[in-house]
This record gives structure tokens, sequence and C-alpha cells, in this order.
């Protein structure tokens, strides 16, 4: 029928990814690059979202991707919602219209720029959702992004982590993903060696 459109649908490997990032809640997704990870997580949230239709997101990239968040956003996310892209120049605008926001997105380098008084405004907002999108981006945990996403993942009720190369370096790399997923089980801790974390294992 001309004039409607359906929206697009996964490939059934990506129905297990999605599923997984929808029943698991906070779960690290590590498919390789091109592997459509955005979408696996905008399904996600669209599922989420039947749960709950007032649930908020805050979606953390890299720069370059922010406004390609924004294209699948309206893509695959079922139904439409409102976007708020935040940049440097509207910063303080950005995170202030946070909680009339379906989604948010928000840079790396942007986490490293919020003081204390934003992300306080960000965190009070009640993101039921965060997506960490390369989030081998926050692996410093001394680093103020890495400390910023923490704290607002630590709140959330689902997190999505998305990365192709989930540790760059050293295993030390995946301690901070692994501490926002289950901070129980790893304490997030800034001044614990890193060979320490090195060591660690996963149960």
């Amino acid at each position: 029928m001309a004039g409607v459109t359906s929206k697009p649908s996964l490939h059934p490997f990506e129905f297990v990814g999605a599923h997984k990032l929808y029943t698991e809640e906070r779960f690290l997704l590590a498919d390789e690059m091109g592997m459509f990870k955005t979408a696996q997580a905008i399904f996600a949230n669209s599922k989420f979202r039947e749960r709950n239709p007032n649930t908020r997101t805050l979606i953390i990239s890299p720069t370059s991707v922010r406004e390609h968040w924004a294209r699948e956003l309206e893509k695959w996310a079922y139904p439409h919602g409102s976007i708020n892209l935040i940049y440097a120049d509207n910063l303080k605008q950005g995170i202030a219209s946070a909680g009339d926001s379906t989604w948010s997105v928000i840079s790396y380098p942007l986490m490293s720029r919020i003081d204390n008084g934003l992300l306080r405004q960000l965190k009070n907002t009640g993101f039921h959702h965060v997506i960490s999108d390369e989030v081998h981006n926050a692996k410093n945990p001394d680093a103020l992004r890495t400390r910023s996403l923490k704290t607002l993942a630590d709140q959330a009720d689902y997190l999505s982590l998305l990365s192709g190369t989930p540790i760059p370096n050293t295993m030390s790399d995946l301690y901070v993903q692994m501490s926002m997923l289950d901070p129980a089980q790893y304490p997030f801790d800034p001044e614990k060696e890193s060979s320490d974390q090195d060591n660690f294992r996963i149960a």
C-alpha cells in the first residue's frame, strides 16, 4: 500500500544478541564489527519500552557515531519517540532536556567534561536503560568518563554494553565493564592495582 512502510526486521543471528540484551537486562554484546550491534540494542530497547512506555534511555557513544545513532533509532525503534542529541554547545540544555526525551545521546568526550552538578542532573533524570556503545572507550577506571558512566550504569534498570573489542590490550580493560554488569562480584575500585585486575577471574 502506498505510503505505508513496515519496520525492518533483524536477521535470525541478530535476534540471539537482541534477545540476550533483553532477557539478561545487564549484558555485554561483543559481536565483531559489522554485526549490527546498534540494531540489536535498539530492538532490546523497544522491548523494554513495551514493559514501560515511559522508559528513558541514555546512549553514550563515540562522537563520530552520535548522528548515526539518531538515524538508527528512527529506522529501528518502535514506537517512535523523541531523540535528544547532546553536543558541546548545548551541553547544559541537552542534559536538562533528557527528562523529556525518549532517548538522549551523548559522546564519551562530553562525559569527560560534565561536572558534579551536571552528573547529578543526569542521574536525577532516572534513566531506565543505559547503552554504552564501544564501551572499551571507558576502560580507564581513573578517567572521569568512566566514573560518570559507572554512576549512571549502576542506577539503571537495564544496561547494554556494546563493543567489538572489549579487551583492546589486557584483561584489566574488561574489569570496568564487568564491574558495571555485576558490581557485587567485581567491585569498582580505581585504586586497585592494574596487575590485580589483569588476573581477575570471570565467575
